[in-house]
Protein backbone atom coordinates (compact mmCIF):
# COMPACT_ATOMS: atom_id res chain seq x y z
CA UNK A 1 0.00 0.00 0.00
CA UNK A 2 2.64 2.73 0.89
CA UNK A 3 4.48 2.06 -2.30
CA UNK A 4 1.55 2.45 -4.42
CA UNK A 5 0.37 5.62 -2.31
CA UNK A 6 4.01 7.08 -2.86
CA UNK A 7 4.27 6.56 -6.49
CA UNK A 8 0.76 8.52 -6.59
CA UNK A 9 2.07 11.08 -4.93
CA UNK A 10 5.20 11.11 -7.20
CA UNK A 11 2.94 11.29 -10.39
CA UNK A 12 0.81 13.91 -8.98
CA UNK A 13 3.82 15.93 -7.83
CA UNK A 14 5.17 16.14 -10.66
CA UNK A 15 2.28 17.91 -12.35
CA UNK A 16 2.19 20.25 -9.60
CA UNK A 17 6.02 21.43 -9.78
CA UNK A 18 5.74 22.09 -13.40
CA UNK A 19 2.80 24.50 -12.59
CA UNK A 20 4.31 25.76 -9.43
CA UNK A 21 7.45 26.32 -11.48
CA UNK A 22 5.87 28.07 -14.70
CA UNK A 23 4.12 30.51 -11.91
CA UNK A 24 7.10 31.16 -9.54
CA UNK A 25 10.13 31.30 -11.62
CA UNK A 26 13.81 31.20 -9.76
CA UNK A 27 14.50 33.92 -7.73
CA UNK A 28 17.79 35.99 -8.57
CA UNK A 29 20.30 35.02 -7.27
CA UNK A 30 21.21 37.57 -4.63
CA UNK A 31 23.90 37.68 -1.50
CA UNK A 32 23.72 35.04 1.04
CA UNK A 33 24.01 34.45 4.92
CA UNK A 34 23.70 32.31 7.46
CA UNK A 35 24.64 31.56 11.01
CA UNK A 36 25.93 28.06 10.77
CA UNK A 37 25.35 25.33 13.90
CA UNK A 38 28.62 26.35 15.82
CA UNK A 39 27.52 30.37 15.32
CA UNK A 40 29.56 31.22 12.83
CA UNK A 41 28.58 33.81 10.36
CA UNK A 42 28.82 32.27 6.66
CA UNK A 43 28.64 34.60 3.50
CA UNK A 44 28.59 34.06 0.22
CA UNK A 45 28.24 36.09 -2.85
CA UNK A 46 26.44 34.06 -4.27
CA UNK A 47 25.04 30.45 -4.47
CA UNK A 48 27.34 27.32 -3.82
CA UNK A 49 27.56 25.15 -6.81
CA UNK A 50 29.87 22.20 -5.26
CA UNK A 51 31.39 21.69 -1.61
CA UNK A 52 32.52 18.37 -0.23
CA UNK A 53 30.50 16.64 2.81
CA UNK A 54 32.18 15.45 6.24
CA UNK A 55 30.17 12.38 7.58
CA UNK A 56 26.72 10.69 6.06
CA UNK A 57 24.35 13.21 7.91
CA UNK A 58 24.79 15.73 5.78
CA UNK A 59 25.42 13.89 3.03
CA UNK A 60 21.93 12.58 3.52
CA UNK A 61 20.48 15.59 3.71
CA UNK A 62 21.62 16.56 0.06
CA UNK A 63 19.99 13.75 -0.83
CA UNK A 64 17.00 14.90 0.30
CA UNK A 65 16.88 18.00 -1.20
CA UNK A 66 18.02 16.63 -4.68
CA UNK A 67 21.66 18.15 -4.10
CA UNK A 68 23.34 14.69 -4.76
CA UNK A 69 25.05 16.54 -8.37
CA UNK A 70 26.73 19.60 -6.20
CA UNK A 71 28.78 16.99 -3.66
CA UNK A 72 32.16 16.59 -5.24
CA UNK A 73 33.08 14.40 -2.35
CA UNK A 74 32.08 12.75 0.76
CA UNK A 75 35.13 12.34 3.82
CA UNK A 76 33.45 9.34 5.78
CA UNK A 77 34.32 9.47 9.46
CA UNK A 78 35.41 5.66 9.26
CA UNK A 79 33.80 3.53 7.59
CA UNK A 80 34.12 4.04 3.41
CA UNK A 81 31.01 4.12 2.23
CA UNK A 82 31.83 5.40 -0.97
CA UNK A 83 30.06 2.42 -3.01
CA UNK A 84 26.84 2.73 -1.23
CA UNK A 85 26.59 6.62 -1.76
CA UNK A 86 27.63 6.53 -5.62
CA UNK A 87 24.78 4.15 -6.13
CA UNK A 88 22.54 6.33 -4.12
CA UNK A 89 23.43 8.93 -6.68
CA UNK A 90 26.80 10.88 -5.30
CA UNK A 91 28.26 9.69 -8.36
CA UNK A 92 31.06 12.81 -8.57
CA UNK A 93 32.82 11.23 -5.20
CA UNK A 94 36.20 9.68 -4.95
CA UNK A 95 36.07 6.33 -5.27
CA UNK A 96 39.36 5.31 -4.05
CA UNK A 97 39.84 2.81 -1.30
CA UNK A 98 42.54 4.59 0.24
CA UNK A 99 40.23 8.20 0.43
CA UNK A 100 41.14 9.33 4.07
CA UNK A 101 38.82 9.02 6.89
CA UNK A 102 38.27 12.69 8.84
CA UNK A 103 39.01 10.55 12.05
CA UNK A 104 42.25 9.72 10.62
CA UNK A 105 42.94 12.81 8.71
CA UNK A 106 45.92 14.78 10.34
CA UNK A 107 46.70 16.87 7.43
CA UNK A 108 44.79 18.82 5.14
CA UNK A 109 47.18 17.46 1.61
CA UNK A 110 44.32 15.56 -0.30
CA UNK A 111 41.77 18.19 0.19
CA UNK A 112 43.99 20.65 -1.53
CA UNK A 113 45.06 18.47 -3.89
CA UNK A 114 41.08 18.11 -4.71
CA UNK A 115 40.67 21.41 -4.73
CA UNK A 116 38.25 22.03 -2.17
CA UNK A 117 36.99 25.23 -1.16
CA UNK A 118 33.73 24.68 0.76
CA UNK A 119 33.11 22.01 3.47
CA UNK A 120 29.87 20.93 4.97
CA UNK A 121 30.31 18.90 7.79
CA UNK A 122 28.63 18.30 11.67
CA UNK A 123 29.03 20.73 14.31
CA UNK A 124 30.75 18.75 16.92
CA UNK A 125 30.52 15.11 15.81
CA UNK A 126 31.75 12.69 13.55
CA UNK A 127 34.39 15.92 11.87
CA UNK A 128 37.33 16.82 11.08
CA UNK A 129 39.99 17.02 13.94
CA UNK A 130 40.61 20.88 15.11
CA UNK A 131 44.03 20.40 13.85
CA UNK A 132 42.60 20.40 10.32
CA UNK A 133 39.53 22.44 10.74
CA UNK A 134 42.63 25.35 11.63
CA UNK A 135 44.92 24.38 8.72
CA UNK A 136 41.40 24.49 6.25
CA UNK A 137 41.07 28.40 7.74
CA UNK A 138 44.36 29.23 6.94
CA UNK A 139 44.13 27.40 3.45
CA UNK A 140 41.01 29.43 2.47
CA UNK A 141 38.59 26.61 2.57
CA UNK A 142 35.48 27.17 4.05
CA UNK A 143 34.07 25.16 6.86
CA UNK A 144 30.30 25.17 7.42
CA UNK A 145 28.60 22.89 10.18
CA UNK A 146 25.15 21.39 10.05
CA UNK A 147 24.04 18.35 12.21
CA UNK A 148 21.31 17.56 9.91
CA UNK A 149 19.56 15.27 13.12
CA UNK A 150 17.61 15.81 15.72
CA UNK A 151 16.22 18.84 17.20
CA UNK A 152 17.90 21.48 14.16
CA UNK A 153 17.50 19.00 11.68
CA UNK A 154 14.81 21.19 9.71
CA UNK A 155 16.51 24.19 10.74
CA UNK A 156 19.92 22.76 9.70
CA UNK A 157 17.95 21.73 5.76
CA UNK A 158 16.90 25.49 5.63
CA UNK A 159 20.05 26.64 5.99
CA UNK A 160 21.35 23.98 3.48
CA UNK A 161 18.78 25.27 0.98
CA UNK A 162 19.70 28.58 1.61
CA UNK A 163 23.45 28.20 0.52
CA UNK A 164 22.04 26.12 -2.83
CA UNK A 165 20.06 29.12 -3.87
CA UNK A 166 16.68 27.90 -2.38
CA UNK A 167 15.35 26.95 -5.67
CA UNK A 168 11.79 26.33 -6.48
CA UNK A 169 13.03 22.39 -6.60
CA UNK A 170 14.77 22.63 -3.82
CA UNK A 171 11.92 23.93 -1.60
CA UNK A 172 9.48 21.58 -3.14
CA UNK A 173 11.77 19.03 -1.75
CA UNK A 174 12.43 20.17 1.33
CA UNK A 175 8.53 20.28 2.17
CA UNK A 176 7.98 17.05 1.05
CA UNK A 177 10.35 16.24 3.63
CA UNK A 178 9.15 18.19 6.53
CA UNK A 179 5.94 16.87 5.65
CA UNK A 180 6.76 13.42 6.05
CA UNK A 181 9.18 13.84 9.30
CA UNK A 182 5.76 16.13 10.66
CA UNK A 183 3.26 13.42 10.01
CA UNK A 184 4.94 11.07 12.39
CA UNK A 185 6.02 13.35 15.14
CA UNK A 186 3.28 15.43 16.02
CA UNK A 187 0.66 12.03 16.81
CA UNK A 188 3.53 10.63 19.08
CA UNK A 189 4.34 13.91 20.79
CA UNK A 190 0.89 14.37 21.10
CA UNK A 191 -0.08 11.56 23.76
CA UNK A 192 3.05 11.75 25.84
CA UNK A 193 1.23 11.63 29.50
CA UNK A 194 3.44 10.26 31.55
CA UNK A 195 6.62 12.91 33.16
CA UNK A 196 7.02 11.28 36.67
CA UNK A 197 8.15 7.80 35.19
CA UNK A 198 11.89 7.25 34.62
CA UNK A 199 13.73 5.79 31.58
CA UNK A 200 17.70 5.30 31.05
CA UNK A 201 19.33 5.33 27.41
CA UNK A 202 22.13 3.54 26.93
CA UNK A 203 25.02 3.49 23.81
CA UNK A 204 26.34 -0.05 24.13
CA UNK A 205 29.24 0.91 22.01
CA UNK A 206 30.70 3.31 24.07
CA UNK A 207 29.22 1.79 27.49
CA UNK A 208 27.57 5.12 27.95
CA UNK A 209 24.48 7.02 29.37
CA UNK A 210 22.87 9.67 27.52
CA UNK A 211 21.94 12.43 29.75
CA UNK A 212 19.81 15.38 29.15
CA UNK A 213 22.06 17.54 26.73
CA UNK A 214 21.66 14.47 24.65
CA UNK A 215 19.65 14.55 21.27
CA UNK A 216 18.35 10.95 22.13
CA UNK A 217 17.06 11.71 25.69
CA UNK A 218 15.78 15.46 24.14
CA UNK A 219 13.46 12.50 22.12
CA UNK A 220 12.98 10.47 24.80
CA UNK A 221 11.55 13.16 26.90
CA UNK A 222 9.44 14.18 24.51
CA UNK A 223 7.57 10.75 24.62
CA UNK A 224 8.09 9.76 27.69
CA UNK A 225 9.01 10.32 31.32
CA UNK A 226 12.38 12.20 32.29
CA UNK A 227 15.86 10.72 32.12
CA UNK A 228 16.97 9.54 35.76
CA UNK A 229 20.67 10.91 34.97
CA UNK A 230 18.84 14.36 35.62
CA UNK A 231 18.72 13.15 39.16
CA UNK A 232 22.25 12.41 39.74
CA UNK A 233 23.46 14.88 42.28
CA UNK A 234 26.30 17.41 40.83
CA UNK A 235 26.43 15.31 37.65
CA UNK A 236 26.58 18.85 35.30
CA UNK A 237 26.76 17.22 31.99
CA UNK A 238 29.15 19.03 29.49
CA UNK A 239 29.03 16.51 26.90
CA UNK A 240 25.51 14.39 25.53
CA UNK A 241 26.73 11.07 26.86
CA UNK A 242 28.23 9.87 30.35
CA UNK A 243 31.72 8.95 29.07
CA UNK A 244 32.43 6.23 32.05
CA UNK A 245 29.96 5.47 33.91
CA UNK A 246 31.69 2.86 35.86
CA UNK A 247 34.24 5.36 37.54
CA UNK A 248 32.16 8.28 37.55
CA UNK A 249 29.65 6.47 39.77
CA UNK A 250 27.38 7.03 37.88
CA UNK A 251 25.77 3.35 38.43
CA UNK A 252 26.15 3.46 42.19
CA UNK A 253 23.63 6.85 42.19
CA UNK A 254 21.71 4.98 39.66
CA UNK A 255 20.92 2.34 42.48
CA UNK A 256 20.05 5.35 45.00
CA UNK A 257 17.96 6.66 42.26
CA UNK A 258 16.04 3.54 41.57
CA UNK A 259 15.12 2.01 45.12
CA UNK A 260 13.44 5.41 45.67
CA UNK A 261 12.14 5.61 41.94
CA UNK A 262 12.13 2.60 39.98
CA UNK A 263 13.43 2.72 36.52
CA UNK A 264 11.04 1.36 34.61
CA UNK A 265 12.50 1.67 31.09
CA UNK A 266 16.14 1.07 29.10
CA UNK A 267 16.69 1.56 25.98
CA UNK A 268 19.58 0.51 24.14
CA UNK A 269 21.49 1.71 20.99
CA UNK A 270 24.13 -0.97 19.27
CA UNK A 271 25.68 -0.20 16.12
CA UNK A 272 23.90 0.04 12.55
CA UNK A 273 22.81 -3.60 11.60
CA UNK A 274 23.33 -5.48 14.97
CA UNK A 275 21.51 -8.71 15.22
CA UNK A 276 20.82 -10.59 18.36
CA UNK A 277 24.30 -12.28 18.65
CA UNK A 278 25.99 -9.04 18.89
CA UNK A 279 23.59 -7.41 20.96
CA UNK A 280 23.42 -10.14 23.45
CA UNK A 281 27.20 -9.97 23.31
CA UNK A 282 27.38 -6.18 23.75
CA UNK A 283 25.03 -6.40 26.57
CA UNK A 284 27.00 -9.06 28.23
CA UNK A 285 30.53 -6.99 28.13
CA UNK A 286 29.12 -4.13 29.44
CA UNK A 287 28.91 -2.89 33.20
CA UNK A 288 25.05 -2.15 33.45
CA UNK A 289 24.66 -6.02 32.53
CA UNK A 290 25.51 -6.35 36.70
CA UNK A 291 22.74 -3.77 37.57
CA UNK A 292 19.47 -5.33 37.92
CA UNK A 293 17.51 -1.73 38.43
CA UNK A 294 13.72 -2.06 37.80
CA UNK A 295 12.99 -2.39 34.10
CA UNK A 296 14.60 -5.76 34.77
CA UNK A 297 11.37 -8.35 35.52
CA UNK A 298 11.87 -11.42 33.82
CA UNK A 299 10.34 -11.88 30.45
CA UNK A 300 8.33 -9.17 31.29
CA UNK A 301 11.36 -6.73 31.28
CA UNK A 302 11.23 -3.08 29.71
CA UNK A 303 14.85 -3.18 27.93
CA UNK A 304 14.48 -2.55 23.73
CA UNK A 305 17.23 -2.19 22.08
CA UNK A 306 16.27 0.15 18.25
CA UNK A 307 18.35 -0.23 15.12
CA UNK A 308 20.78 2.77 15.37
CA UNK A 309 20.22 3.71 11.54
CA UNK A 310 17.16 5.45 13.39
CA UNK A 311 18.14 7.28 15.85
CA UNK A 312 20.36 9.75 14.11
CA UNK A 313 20.09 11.78 11.18
CA UNK A 314 17.07 12.08 8.52
CA UNK A 315 15.38 8.97 9.54
CA UNK A 316 15.59 9.79 13.35
CA UNK A 317 11.94 11.02 13.38
CA UNK A 318 11.09 7.09 12.41
CA UNK A 319 12.92 6.56 16.02
CA UNK A 320 9.88 8.82 17.20
CA UNK A 321 7.42 5.90 15.78
CA UNK A 322 9.58 3.09 17.73
CA UNK A 323 9.44 4.73 21.27
CA UNK A 324 5.98 5.24 21.00
CA UNK A 325 5.06 1.84 19.96
CA UNK A 326 7.48 1.05 22.99
CA UNK A 327 5.95 2.79 25.59
CA UNK A 328 2.03 1.61 24.35
CA UNK A 329 0.89 4.10 21.95
CA UNK A 330 -1.78 3.42 19.53
CA UNK A 331 -0.36 4.71 16.32
CA UNK A 332 -1.37 4.75 12.59
CA UNK A 333 1.71 3.62 11.21
CA UNK A 334 3.98 1.04 11.88
CA UNK A 335 7.83 0.75 11.64
CA UNK A 336 8.31 -1.16 9.04
CA UNK A 337 6.06 0.63 6.87
CA UNK A 338 7.64 3.96 7.64
CA UNK A 339 11.27 2.76 6.65
CA UNK A 340 9.74 1.30 3.54
CA UNK A 341 8.30 4.83 2.89
CA UNK A 342 11.93 6.67 3.57
CA UNK A 343 13.85 3.58 1.44
CA UNK A 344 11.28 4.30 -1.37
CA UNK A 345 11.74 8.18 -1.57
CA UNK A 346 15.56 8.55 -0.63
CA UNK A 347 17.38 5.45 -1.38
CA UNK A 348 19.01 4.45 2.44
CA UNK A 349 18.01 2.83 4.98
CA UNK A 350 19.29 0.28 7.55
CA UNK A 351 20.79 -3.30 6.33
CA UNK A 352 18.23 -4.95 8.58
CA UNK A 353 14.44 -6.09 8.68
CA UNK A 354 14.47 -5.99 12.69
CA UNK A 355 14.51 -2.36 14.12
CA UNK A 356 13.13 -3.16 17.52
CA UNK A 357 15.15 -5.40 20.16
CA UNK A 358 13.48 -6.62 22.94
CA UNK A 359 15.40 -8.15 25.58
CA UNK A 360 14.46 -11.36 28.36
CA UNK A 361 15.92 -11.61 31.52
CA UNK A 362 15.59 -14.72 33.77
CA UNK A 363 14.31 -15.34 37.74
CA UNK A 364 17.98 -13.87 38.73
CA UNK A 365 18.06 -10.93 36.26
CA UNK A 366 20.98 -12.11 33.72
CA UNK A 367 19.92 -11.96 29.90
CA UNK A 368 18.25 -15.12 28.59
CA UNK A 369 17.09 -14.15 25.09
CA UNK A 370 17.41 -10.98 22.77
CA UNK A 371 15.00 -11.55 20.18
CA UNK A 372 12.78 -9.64 17.39
CA UNK A 373 10.25 -7.14 19.09
CA UNK A 374 6.51 -7.88 18.15
CA UNK A 375 6.16 -4.51 18.46
CA UNK A 376 5.64 -2.68 15.19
Amino acid sequence: MIVIAVIAIAIIGVGAYFAFAQQNPDPEPTGITIVDGSGATITLDEPLTSCTIVSTNPAMAMKILGLTDKVDNIIFYTENKSQQYYEAGFTKIDMSSDKPSAKTMSNIEYLQQKGVKYIIEPVSSNTLSAAAEAACANANITTIKLDCFGETMLEDMEKMATLFGNTNEIKKAYSAYKELRNKVIQPVVSQKTVDSDLFLFYFLGLGAFYNETGELSKTVEKIYGKNATRLIEGLNPTSPTTKAPETEGIFASLTVINEETPIKLLLLRGSAGDQAEQLFSKWNSKSIHVYKFDYIDGSDSNVFAIESDLLSGPMDYIAYAAIGKIVGMDLDFTVSDLVDEYKQLYGFGPNTETYIWEFQFDENGDLAEVMPSSID
